[in-house]
């Protein structure tokens, strides 16, 4: 086994870890239980992102390019995350959009977007 396939198999043992822990402790409250998963999912996303050098980045007030179609009416949501390896402010809105887009097949015309 490679050095470097002795330290993939490491990531994703951390990786599998950290979401056992978060599926042991659910509350049992609904709101609560939702808000958890929520914040797991982000804990994990956030690690993914730092073993694969992207960003986890949250688009949201997505402003989709629909042919005046309403976007509910067509599943299109108005926040979405994503990975970006992109770190440049310049940079970043671009493959934001470009991301989007390749997900849900509709051109974005603008949005807003915060790294996690």
């Amino acid at each position: 086994m490679t050095e470097k396939n002795i330290e993939l198999r490491e990531k994703v043992r951390a990786i599998e870890s950290l979401a056992a822990s978060c599926l042991r402790n659910q509350p049992d409250d609904d709101y609560e239980c939702e808000a958890h998963l929520s914040v797991s999912l982000s804990k994990i996303a956030e690690k993914c992102a730092d073993f694969l050098g992207k960003s986890c980045v949250e688009a949201y007030d997505i402003v989709w390019e629909t042919d005046g179609a309403d976007p509910k009416d067509l599943g299109l949501p108005s926040s979405m995350r994503i990975m970006v390896g992109q770190s440049d402010e310049i940079d970043i809105g671009g493959e934001i959009a470009d991301m989007l887009s390749d997900r849900s097949g509709w051109l974005v015309e603008s949005c807003k977007y915060r790294i996690m």
